[in-house]
């Protein structure tokens, strides 16, 4: 994945609809869903078009940046995609899906921050480092998920298994870094 240029990001978001009386396991596996339904075939399609470079994805509220009313609890895929530099905002527009909403330029912060990283350690010091990191994990993510049957549920202890392999992979054991 490549390193984004943060002045072509477009951010979009996704509705996670909550079920009701659902349990936390049925949440989840509706919101793995959602990833693999809609978020991995929108982007491979915007990657096939030549459309876009770059993409990551978290879950957010509006507490944590989602340009919604008070009123609104709702939580959603916030998906932010690069353009590619033949591309305009408009064309990207025009093949997002009726649930993509509230598409709209990305503001980076000035300074630019990426909540807690600590960009002096980044490579060049530059803040796309850690927007490209965020990329590949929501590459690997998506892949790891669609490892998966497409017609079962991802079983959690794989998903926690996986999870183990990366936290192996960098010894977190040997300084107990906290994960949030």
């Amino acid at each position: 994945m490549n390193v984004p240029n943060l002045e072509r990001v477009i951010e979009t978001f996704i509705p996670i609809t909550i079920p009701n009386e659902a349990t936390s396991l049925q949440i989840w596996q509706h919101y793995l869903n959602i990833l693999r339904s809609k978020v991995e075939p929108l982007v491979k399609d915007l990657m096939q078009r030549r459309l876009i470079d770059w993409y990551s994805f978290l879950v957010h509220s509006r507490q944590s940046g989602v340009p919604i009313s008070e009123d609104d609890k709702g939580i959603y895929v916030h998906l932010r995609v690069e353009l590619s530099a033949l591309a305009s905002e408009q064309e990207l527009r025009k093949h997002l899906p009726p649930f993509c909403r509230m598409t709209q330029k990305m503001v980076t912060p000035k300074p630019p921050s990426l909540d807690t990283i600590d960009i002096q350690a980044l490579r060049d010091e530059k803040i796309e480092q850690g927007w490209k990191v965020l990329g590949e994990a929501s590459e690997w993510v998506l892949r790891m998920l669609n490892s998966h049957s497409p017609n079962k549920p991802v079983p959690a202890q794989n998903v926690a298994q996986f999870l183990h392999y990366i936290g192996n992979q960098l010894f977190i054991k040997a300084v107990q870094i906290p994960m949030p």
